[in-house]
């Protein structure tokens, strides 16, 4: 009965590592998403009147971006010894809020472009 009950409970407690296994292999891909629903839902906020809404939403929405991006360039920082394109796009991402909203929606656009080109590559790596 002992290693029943310790099977199972082994058994439901590896779902949750695999689950987030799964999202961090797949994280272009989620944050490709997360991106173009922002993208989509800031816009919809903005054009029904929401305006600080829709900022809101891109502004979020370019801070997780933005997080991930740091860690990808501190990783290459510290694998390669050297700073990627992907550092210009940080910098680009970072001040984005500091301009136009305009600006924070390209940012974000621009990062979703650039999840969906890792996400093309690592398919393609398959």
């Amino acid at each position: 009965m002992t290693t029943i009950v310790a099977h199972h409970a082994q058994k439901h407690s590896v779902r949750p590592i695999r689950a987030g296994r799964w999202v961090i292999e797949h994280r272009a891909r989620v944050l490709t998403g997360v991106a173009l629903v922002a993208l989509v839902s800031g816009a919809v906020a903005t054009l029904a009147g929401a305006g600080e809404a829709g900022e809101a939403i891109w502004g979020a929405a370019t801070a997780l971006l933005a997080a991930e991006l740091a860690f990808e360039v501190f990783h290459t920082i510290v694998r390669d010894r050297h700073m990627g394109v992907d550092t210009i796009a940080l910098v680009a991402m970072v001040g984005a809020p500091q301009a136009e909203p305009a600006a924070e929606v390209e940012a974000a656009g621009a990062a979703g472009a650039r999840f969906d080109a890792v996400a093309l590559i690592d398919a393609g790596d398959a």
